[in-house]
């Protein structure tokens, strides 16, 4: 069973975004089980992270993939923290993966990855949402 934490700095979703985060979390079900972990800075989403097994950094120079690239990654995984950051970004030292080239606000990409984690766990299923 997949199990995803996200792990960010910043406010709970707030309105407009607060909507759609609950409805891919609510689409979401109990499978993969989705845990929250919110800090009030860096020092606080560096420590989560170096917990996790699998912390998996979101920015802009990361890895790109597909959707189905990203759904197999996370079927391997099972178990991934997913890391977003600082607004200022992450230490050009810190690898991980790319939402997209494009940057986004904390909120914003936070649903982004809750659409996607949502789509991979269709994909994986065989479920037809993902086209």
């Amino acid at each position: 069973m997949l199990e995803i934490t996200i792990i960010t700095i910043g406010k709970r979703l707030a309105s407009p975004f607060e909507e759609l985060g609950r409805e891919y979390t609510k689409r979401l079900g109990e499978k993969p089980r989705l845990i929250w972990n919110w800090h009030k800075d860096e020092k606080g989403l560096f420590e989560a992270a170096k917990k996790h097994p699998h912390p998996i950094f979101l920015e802009e120079r990361g890895k790109l993939m597909d959707s189905k690239s990203f759904a197999k990654e996370l079927e391997v995984l099972g178990r991934v923290a997913f890391v977003i950051g600082p607004a200022e970004g992450f230490s050009q030292e810190v690898k991980g993966w790319s939402l997209s080239p494009l940057t986004f606000p904390h909120q914003l990409a936070i649903c982004l990855l809750l659409e996607q984690i949502y789509r991979a766990k269709t994909i994986i299923e065989g479920h037809p949402y993902h086209k």
